[in-house]
């Protein structure tokens, strides 16, 4: 982010393989979500299966990996173009790689509840390879992004919908609050079944104003899903509120890219997104990380004030932009 805040703000000009812009949107979408799932997937998949946890050399060999891929994506201009298809295979392997070692994870374990998430972390892989042949210019579509982002947003729709529910109701049972969130149901099929329909819907960009109606629509049902897990009774634990925070910007961002689809000029669509990204992506990326990095290090689920006062000014910076 300051490398991009001084491409934007000053004009520095950044030796990547990508133009700056492109370099930005790229980064954060594959290099930085990339190592946020990577992250949540190794610390959760032992949970999943039994198994022992991904440590070690082949640990620290995926994070230089994804490390060399980051640096080959900045500054790979540097070794001339020649260089160019050497950065993007090695920025591409990382994802490529976290994908086989899910997927072995979970078949080994015959943990079948998880293979949609194996899909998932699959087919972002291949958001990328998607992303890097459109700029090679072996393809001339603009599906990369889309795709990323989509699955991104599913994601978040799949694994929220399990972690926020539980961890609300653990709390409030603990603090005998009622009424309990509810719990998984048919209504959560639709809104799954739905969100992800209107997702392939503006990947494939069969129109803007039925994605637009669609993300309208769907933006309704991702609210009324929050609202059944009673997240206002949390508020005197931020370590939950936070978790139902993020949540709630996912379905901001959906009304506000079908408001920019479906009305065009009424919302930029570049606003909608930073809504999906920095509000609904970051806010649930820090809110997930202070929560797992309590339990897994031996210490109470008690949120440091330092983490509290993270929130606020990363909250405000989601905001802001909007």
């Amino acid at each position: 982010m300051p490398i991009w805040l001084a491409i934007y703000g000053a004009g520095i000009d950044l030796p990547s393989v990508l133009d700056g812009f492109t370099w930005h949107v790229h980064e954060m979408v594959f290099g930085f979500f990339s190592a946020v799932l990577t992250g949540f997937l190794l610390t959760a998949s032992p949970n999943w299966t039994g198994r022992k946890p991904i440590a070690g050399k082949l640990l620290a060999s995926l994070f230089l990996l994804w490390l060399t891929g980051r640096i080959a994506m900045a500054f790979g201009g540097l070794l001339g173009d020649g260089f160019g298809p050497v950065a993007r295979l090695i920025d591409v392997s990382f994802l490529v790689i976290v994908s086989v070692l899910i997927w072995h994870e979970i078949l080994i374990s015959r943990n079948k509840r998880n293979i949609p998430v194996c899909a998932l972390v699959s087919l972002l892989a291949i958001a990328n390879l998607v992303f890097h042949a459109e700029h090679l210019d072996w393809l001339t579509s603009d599906y990369g992004v889309r795709m990323g982002l989509a699955l991104i947003a599913f994601l978040i729709t799949l694994i929220g919908g399990r972690v926020i529910p539980a961890f609300t109701r653990n709390w409030m049972m603990l603090n005998r609050l009622e009424p309990l969130p509810t719990l998984f149901n048919g209504f959560d099929k639709m809104v799954l079944a739905a969100t992800g329909l209107v997702l392939l819907l503006w990947v494939v960009d069969v129109s803007d104003a039925i994605s637009g109606y669609g993300f309208l629509l769907v933006s309704g049902f991702q609210l009324a899903r929050l609202a059944r897990w009673s997240g206002w009774k949390t508020g005197s634990e931020p370590l939950v509120l936070i978790l139902h925070a993020g949540y709630g910007w996912l379905g901001v961002s959906f009304l506000l890219l079908g408001l920019g689809l479906a009305f065009p000029g009424a919302v930029p669509v570049s606003i909608a997104l930073h809504a999906l990204t920095a509000g609904s992506v970051g806010t649930m990326t820090l809110a997930i990380m202070s929560r797992a990095s309590l339990g897994p290090s031996g210490r109470p689920p008690n949120l440091p004030p330092a983490t509290l006062l993270a929130y606020i000014p990363f909250s405000a910076g989601a905001v802001l932009p909007v």
